[in-house]
Formats: C-alpha cells, structure tokens, sequence
C-alpha cells in the first residue's frame, strides 16, 4: 500500500508547478513513527509537495526525524510539531471580558483553578474565542503541557540541530486545520 501511495505522489509532485515560495512542514511524532507533509500555500489553497512516514527503531526518535527531514525539497521551511497524552490538557472556560494581554498576565496567576497540574512545572497558553463579542462574559481556550514533555521534544531537536517553529497540542492542530480548510459548520 505504501509504494502505492509513493507513487501516486510522485506523479502529482510531477504534475504540480515549481515553488518559489516558503514551505510549511508537519511532523507527528508517536511512539512508533514519524510522519512528516510538507505543504504549500497558494491562491487556489493549499497543496501537498512532499510527504514521509518512517518507524522509529530503536528508540532513536531523532535519527528518525533527520531522516524524515532530509526528504524535504526546497531550503526555506517552517516546521511545526505538536505533542499529545497525558502530560497535555485543554479547557474551555468563561471569563470576564478583557484584552488578550490582561487575559495571558491574570491567567498565569489563576492557571492552577484550572489544571491538575503544578504551576512551575506547566507551560500555559490561551485564546480567546470570541474576540469582537460583546457580552461581558467571554470564551477562552486555555492549554497547558507538563514542561518535562515540551522540554524532552525540544531537546529532539536541539540535539539534530533543527529549529522548530511552533509546538502546539495534537487537538488543537487538528482544529486548526480544519478550520483553515473550511470545514467547519459543513456535514
């Protein structure tokens, strides 16, 4: 199946028009493999230049991202990654209007109402969901990952020599891409 679907994307990597532009690259990273999509935008959307899965043996999770990443075509990239399991929570929340700023400095000082988690070992982010609302109440999506998780991924790639740029939470991404590709309100 899988030389199946090789080839089916080297035909269209044939078919698809040289870019000059920058690429964003995905990595998800289990414990069983690595899966990379290298994805460029255009005005018609978005299309997929390159893709790879690799099993990871051994253990080696870095020798299997270099791996990956070296399958890459072009030289100028963006490259996301995100973690997921146990260390990893999100919550949905209601608070009281205020700017985003206000929002991310009283966050950080009330993150332990809302997590399980010790505060100095949790790194915290949030959004607000409904920025232009009215009410006086508002939505915020509030995540938070154990620090030793973020810290051992980072470390993957500090050790390969490869920068990331941006580490987000698997559901989230999801949500995300769902929401860039219009899927969201259809059936």
């Amino acid at each position: 199946m899988s030389s199946i679907i090789n080839g089916y994307f080297q035909l269209v990597k044939k078919i698809l028009p040289s870019q000059a532009e920058d690429f964003s690259v995905g990595l998800d990273i289990s414990a069983s493999e690595c899966k990379m999509v290298q994805i460029c935008s255009s005005s018609d959307g978005y299309s997929i230049v390159n893709w790879a899965v690799e099993p990871i043996v051994g253990g080696d999770i870095g020798k299997t991202v270099q791996m990956v990443l070296e399958r890459l075509e072009g030289s100028q990239f963006s490259i996301y990654t995100s973690i997921f399991g146990k260390g990893t929570l999100i919550r949905y929340i209601d608070l009281p209007r205020m700017s985003l700023k206000d929002l991310k400095s009283s966050f950080g000082i009330e993150v332990d109402k809302y997590f399980p988690f010790a505060q100095d070992q949790t790194y915290t982010d949030c959004f607000i969901l409904d920025p232009k609302g009215t009410e006086k109440q508002m939505s915020v999506m509030a995540a938070a990952a154990k620090k030793e998780l973020v810290d051992d991924r980072l470390k993957i790639f500090e050790d390969i020599g490869v920068d990331i740029d941006f580490m987000g939470i698997n559901t989230i991404g999801l949500s995300n891409i769902i929401h860039a590709l219009g899927y969201i309100g259809e059936e």
